[in-house]
């Protein structure tokens, strides 16, 4: 019975590792780039994303501790991605209509995708800014912040080609990195 015990508990382990936003980022790096963003979205929810040619993803919106700040971390292939939509209290679904609501992942990368802030504008419809400022990566949670170390940083912003920064470049500027 212990011995059976044991082995649920490895294989649900097993399972909660191989589920983690950053597990195929971290096994694949040649395949994947990790995106993380912080967002003002207050519950946990979703964004929608789309690399181009391909079906759309569906990435969670976290928030650890129960903050007011929000935290976007998926696995990404590389490559153009749209933001499609958002969902401000975890049941609705808003689309997100704009020109320059893309942004790219590097694999091998921690792709930051800043800080998105979402609100309704003039015309009912959803707008969102978009800061991108990578020394921002500091200030995030030690859960997410750790992910960083050692790691090239990409900038993921919003409408622009991204930018890569070499982990020993990173190290000599953010040293906790």
């Amino acid at each position: 019975m212990k011995k059976l015990m044991l082995s649920l508990s490895l294989s649900g382990l097993l399972a909660a590792c191989a589920g983690a936003p950053q597990h195929l980022a971290e096994t694949d790096p040649s395949g994947y780039g990790l995106f993380v963003a912080a967002t003002n979205v207050l519950a946990d929810s979703t964004l929608m994303v789309q690399q181009q040619g391909r079906e759309p993803v569906e990435v969670k919106i976290r928030h650890p501790g129960h903050s007011d700040t929000g935290y976007v971390i998926a696995s990404l292939p590389p490559g153009r991605y749209n933001l499609l939509m958002y969902s401000p209290d975890g049941h609705n679904n808003y689309p997100i209509p704009t020109d320059n609501g893309w942004f790219e992942v590097q694999a091998g990368c921690f792709n930051y995708g800043g800080d998105y802030q979402f609100s309704q504008g003039d015309d009912g419809m959803p707008h969102y800014t978009n800061t991108t400022t990578l020394v921002d990566i500091q200030a995030m949670p030690s859960q997410y912040k750790d992910l960083a170390k050692g790691r090239d940083l990409c900038d993921a912003g919003m409408g622009h080609p991204g930018e890569r920064l070499k982990a020993e470049d990173v190290a000599k500027v953010m040293p906790d990195l």
